[in-house]
């Protein structure tokens, strides 16, 4: 019962180096990714390390439209 969500789509554009979603930020979107390169982030003991690339036809985020909490990571 409290899993129902509202879909809505929309195109949005990022510039290299812009911070699509931050750790501990909360949110409920799924980004499909339909050109260009995300990186995926961590803080670790000695700095930020990339953890993952996501290309064209990818997909992120989808962990916010189960939980809803707070991010781990995140996505550049």
């Amino acid at each position: 019962d409290g899993f129902v969500r509202r879909i809505s789509l929309a195109t949005r554009e990022y510039a290299p180096g812009d911070v699509i979603y931050d750790v501990g930020d909360e949110h409920a979107v799924l980004y499909v990714l339909q050109s260009g390169q995300v990186e995926l982030q961590r803080e670790g003991p000695d700095g930020q390390h990339t953890v993952a690339r996501h290309g064209p036809g990818d997909f992120f985020g989808e962990m916010g439209l189960f939980d809803g909490h707070a991010t781990a990571s995140a996505n550049l």
